[in-house]
């Protein structure tokens, strides 16, 4: 409380005061923002024909001090997006974190391996946090999203193990392979069919210059 007294001397006015407090007078102004609160999330893309949607995780870690987030995971089941939790910041500042997938090493699975960093700027705007930031990936380049993408590769099937109706799969007697086609001779090439009328042909010339010759032989043999 204060207490002033007024005193008229010849005419003038004075004023004195007093405090219950003492002589000084103390005046504290408290200054407050509202606070701001921000959301990353991810995007999780899958190359491939997997049989079952898996699930993938991802971590958010805060980097220097960096307020930390309600939840540092987040999961994806196949392709999709999701959310970490809420990070609250309560002062301006600059802000960094970094978000990376987990990688399981589930089977037939290709992760991706992209550590990206997040930097957050948070600025006083009359009273008011505003918050903004930037993605940059493994090589420094700006993005515009924590984009995941990993790829499945299926197993080649096996080559089948035969059986009684396949061709040489051994159901010949005595455990004899059968030939792919019973049509073919066993011996000899294939191409060397093509030059049998040129023989058969040869032969028969032959055969027929023979005779000529015989019956030459003969008639001399008579006149003498």
């Amino acid at each position: 409380d204060i207490t002033v007294n007024v005193t008229d001397r010849n005419g003038v006015l004075f004023a004195t005061w007093s405090s219950s407090g003492g002589n000084a007078i103390t005046f504290t102004n408290v200054y407050s923002t509202d606070k701001a609160v921000l959301v990353l999330p991810v995007v999780k893309t899958v190359e491939g024909n997997p049989e079952t949607a898996e699930v993938f995780t991802f971590k958010l870690s805060a980097m220097n001090g960096a307020p930390s987030p309600a939840s540092g995971t987040a999961t994806v089941t196949g392709g999709g997006s999701a959310s970490f939790g809420e990070i609250v910041f309560k002062s301006p500042g600059v802000y960094s974190y970094s978000v990376s997938e987990v990688n399981d090493a589930k089977e037939n699975w290709k992760y991706d391996d992209t550590v990206y960093t997040v930097t957050v700027t948070v600025i006083d705007s009359d009273g008011v946090l505003k918050v903004s930031y930037v993605i940059t990936d493994s090589d420094g380049a700006t993005v515009g999203e924590l984009a995941f993408t990993n790829s499945y590769t299926a197993e080649e099937p096996l080559p089948p193990s035969g059986g009684d109706d396949e061709p040489g799969s051994g159901d010949g007697e005595d455990g004899e392979v059968s030939p792919v086609n019973p049509d073919i001779p066993k011996t000899g090439d294939v191409t060397n069919l093509r030059s049998v009328p040129y023989v058969l042909a040869a032969l028969a010339l032959s055969g027929g210059l023979a005779v000529i010759l015989f019956d030459r032989k003969r008639k001399k043999t008579e006149r003498k």
